[in-house]
């Protein structure tokens, strides 16, 4: 028997400690509070972006919205960051240069 495959989430962290985690299976939005400054983190349709920010740059705002395995929003600032983690058949296991 083929072991349970995890569903896809995103997983959020402020100073790297996992503060929630959405499904993306489920639409969400949620603003985090964070000691530098606010992030709203939306989960719509399988897909998942930082919507607004009152950081500087905006950076974390034009990277998404992100839908695979092991990508990545960074909001540096705030220091929150939203990492797809889950089962993928298709994302690779390590990736050499």
């Amino acid at each position: 028997m083929a072991p349970k495959q995890e569903p896809a989430r995103a997983v959020v962290r402020i100073d790297g400690r996992q503060v929630r985690s959405f499904l993306l299976s489920r639409d969400a939005e949620e603003t985090f509070e964070t000691a530098n400054g606010s992030n709203t983190v939306v989960v719509r349709d399988g897909k998942v972006s930082i919507t607004t920010a009152d950081c500087p740059d905006h950076t974390c705002i034009a990277m998404g919205p992100i839908d695979t395995v092991n990508e990545t929003l960074v909001c540096l600032p705030n220091r929150l960051t939203v990492l797809i983690e889950g089962h993928d058949d298709d994302a690779p296991d390590a990736v050499a240069q």
